[in-house]
C-alpha cells in the first residue's frame, strides 16, 4: 500500500473496560460459541466453570472470546501510531458518530440517524456481580496499565 497511504489512514479502534469484557467472554462461550461447531467443545468446558474458574483456566487468561491475547497487545498507539482514534464500547453509538462527524464521513445531520445493531448479545447481570475479590485483584494485574491509562474502575 505503501508509507504514504499508511500515513494517510483514517484507523479507529474500540476498547472496553476488561472487567466487564471478561464476563461478556465468559457469557459469550456460555452463550454463543456453544453454536458454533469449532468451538463447541470448549464451550462445554466453559459451561461447567464458575467465573472465577473460567479466569483462571486457558479459555481465560490472555483471550477474549477464542482470541490470544489482551486488549493492550492489539494496540499500537502512541508515538508509533498516533493516527489512532480510540473509541470507547460503553458509549460506542456516540464515539463513533463523533469520530465519523469530525472526519467529515457524515454530516452533523447524519449523526442522529446512525444506529448501530448489537450482534452477538448476551443475556447476564452487571459484571460486578461476576467477581469476588480474588478474581478482580487477578484481572486488575492483567490490565493494569490499560486499566489506568484509559480511567476504568472495577
Amino acid at each position: 500500500l505503501g508509507l504514504d497511504f499508511v500515513e494517510k489512514a483514517i484507523v479507529m479502534t474500540v476498547v472496553r473496560n476488561p472487567f466487564d469484557l471478561y464476563v461478556s467472554s465468559y457469557n459469550w462461550w456460555r452463550q454463543i460459541a456453544i453454536f458454533n461447531e469449532r468451538l463447541s467443545r470448549f464451550a462445554c468446558l466453559v459451561k461447567n466453570m464458575s467465573f472465577p474458574e473460567f479466569l483462571r483456566s486457558p479459555l481465560g487468561i490472555g483471550r477474549i472470546n477464542e482470541h490470544c491475547g489482551f486488549q493492550a497487545d492489539w494496540l499500537s498507539g502512541g508515538e508509533s501510531c498516533p493516527h489512532i482514534h480510540q473509541l470507547y464500547f460503553e458509549n460506542l453509538e456516540a464515539d463513533l458518530k463523533d469520530f465519523l462527524a469530525e472526519k467529515e464521513l457524515i454530516s452533523k445531520n447524519q449523526k442522529d440517524c446512525l444506529c448501530l445493531p448489537w450482534i452477538n448479545k448476551t443475556e447476564r447481570k452487571g459484571y460486578q456481580k461476576y467477581y469476588d475479590d480474588s478474581s478482580a485483584d487477578l484481572v486488575y494485574e492483567w490490565n493494569k496499565e490499560f486499566i489506568i491509562e484509559n480511567g476504568y474502575k472495577f
